[in-house]
């Protein structure tokens, strides 16, 4: 294994490397209990278990689930214990993915936005319970018979209780186009997805809406006059040390250190498939495992009132409050909705989670337990990672004794 392909934090190096070849060589089983579904009747799984008397080595896992290429980031007593990246970044090339390799981070990126967006709520440029539109400028959400009674806020839209569509269909573009912010939530051309519509009224029930988290990203830009990526090298980047993140269409000289999307069929695509050009608020950030590991620790330490450079202890704890309840079996072990967030919670203890998945072949998960002090960043040149990600999920939960999995 090439020596940039693995590092490992703290002065208990040999212990730490002992704990990384047991992992690697015991990942557990998994199963789900029902629902299942999908052709296109979406869940796919369900509540996912493991299965510990089936232990495979990481690369046989790997094999399996048709993953070319992995890194994984793991936190420990609220600090990066160990990066290390597993495969190629292209099935065809065959380079190595080293700790530098650029990932799709697709819905995680909602988290970051969520983060921006509490920022600015403490900031008292943004409220939560304002409606959008009275900050939105050169475009609105459209009206409707569901907003006459109740404006959509910037709770129900981190809440993913707006009645905003998904949209059905995703982010469509024609070839060789680059549709602005305002042409893609007009659904105009050269966009080719349907307009921002509001489908129920705001707060009376959940359903997920990436068009929703694309407004966030019109409305931060409009309260602040700053691009996207300038405001989160500001608020985010430049304060965490982070060098390695990007909400930017990649140039050619960042895809030469970017993963290729692989999809069911181990067929690779180049490495911006599946971006858009112009709009990044939904699933557009260019990342590592260890730069959104450090993001994940900032905000355990703001919610332990141990940090204040992004969020303060106050909206941290609201970020990671239940908002809505959740039917675990019908969303993969998660319970709850935070602000721009998924919960996984039992008795005392939680973590904040989410997951993302960029067509055709990307995927990644970032989970934290800010109580605890354990977390880990997953992420694939895969669209199977998800599965993949369970199995190295339970067996990361025994071997450093997760609460919530562990007994």
């Amino acid at each position: 294994m090439n020596k940039s392909t693995q590092k490992i934090f703290g002065s208990n190096k040999g212990e730490i490397s002992d704990k990384i070849q047991k992992i690697e060589n015991s990942l557990v089983g998994v199963n789900h209990k029902s629902p299942v579904k999908n052709e296109s009747g979406l869940i796919v799984e369900g509540l996912p278990y493991p299965i510990f008397e089936e232990k495979k080595t990481i690369v046989e896992r790997m094999d399996e689930h048709n993953i070319p290429g992995l890194c994984i980031a793991v936190i420990n007593n609220y600090e990066v214990e160990w990066v290390k990246g597993y495969g190629v970044k292209n099935i065809h090339t065959k380079d190595p993915i080293a700790l530098d390799t650029i990932f799709q981070a697709a819905s995680i990126t909602k988290v970051l936005m969520a983060t921006m967006a509490l920022h600015l709520v403490e900031k008292k440029i943004l409220d939560l319970d304002e409606p959008v539109n009275n900050k939105l400028k050169d475009w609105k959400i459209p009206e409707s018979e569901f907003t006459k009674e109740k404006e959509i806020t910037l709770r129900h839209i981190l809440t993913h209780t707006s009645g905003i569509n998904p949209p059905n269909g995703g982010f469509g573009r024609e070839e060789g186009s680059a549709p602005s912010i305002i042409q893609t939530l007009r659904g105009e051309a050269p966009a080719k997805n349907e307009p921002v519509e509001v489908l129920f009224e705001s707060g009376s029930r959940h359903q997920y809406s990436n068009f929703g988290f694309i407004i966030i990203e019109k409305l931060l830009q409009d309260v602040t006059g700053k691009k996207l990526n300038d405001l989160a090298n500001e608020l985010l980047f430049e304060p965490l040390g982070i060098t390695n993140s990007f909400f930017e269409f990649p140039s050619k000289e960042l895809q030469k250190r970017m993963i290729y999307p692989h999809d069911k069929n181990s067929k690779s695509y180049e490495p911006y498939t599946g971006l858009s050009p112009a709009v990044f608020g939904c699933g557009g950030l260019l990342t590592t495992p260890f730069d959104l590991a450090k993001i994940a620790i900032e905000l355990m330490n703001a919610y332990q009132g141990n940090s204040n450079r992004v969020l303060t202890a106050s909206i941290a704890k609201q970020m990671f409050s239940q908002k809505v309840a959740l039917d675990p079996v019908k969303y993969w072990g998660l319970t709850g909705q935070g602000l721009g967030v998924f919960l996984c919670q039992k008795e005392n203890s939680f973590f904040f989670d989410h997951k993302g998945t960029n067509f055709p072949g990307s995927s990644g998960v970032l989970m934290a337990n800010p109580i605890s002090g354990h977390g880990v960043v997953m992420m694939a040149n895969s669209i199977d990672g998800h599965p993949f990600f369970e199995s190295i999920k339970f067996t990361l939960a025994y071997e450093y004794d997760w609460p919530l999995w562990v007994e």
